[in-house]
């Protein structure tokens, strides 16, 4: 846990009206679950910096976050796991669980949303001040 970065995550990606409030929760041990459940379920994510992925390979995924700046580790947040960790492995342990949310730096983050049946329900984020190349 690194409340460091899951301050730069909220101030990113978290609507501004509820950050404040996520943030808290992220760094109350009693309430720590229900900041973890607003990225992993995507209730206060801001749904205008959505980028659709239509099946991409990780290697693809992986060069488009890095020709728009992020880097070559990520902070992975599950339900079980919260952490730093290599881009690679944080892509292929977010893209095997439903609700995983994984920043990757510079504003740009993995989500996968919780997935019953069709299209699987991945996006990349990307902050106001990205553009996606």
């Amino acid at each position: 846990m690194n409340l460091d970065i899951e301050k730069e995550m909220v101030n990113y990606f978290i609507l501004k009206s509820k950050r404040e409030r996520t943030y808290w929760e992220l760094s109350t041990p009693r309430k720590r679950s229900s900041g973890i459940g607003r990225f992993c379920y995507g209730e206060y994510l801001n749904r205008s910096l959505f980028v659709e992925l239509n099946g991409e390979t990780n290697e693809k995924i992986m060069d488009r976050v890095k020709r728009n700046g992020g880097g070559n580790a990520g902070y992975l947040l599950t339900w079980r796991y919260s952490g730093e960790i290599d881009l690679r492995r944080g892509l292929e342990t977010a893209r095997q669980r439903n609700n995983s949310f994984l920043y990757m730096g510079n504003g740009i983050a993995y989500y996968f949303e919780e997935w019953y049946a069709g299209k699987t329900p991945e996006y990349l984020l990307i902050s106001g001040a990205q553009l996606l190349r």
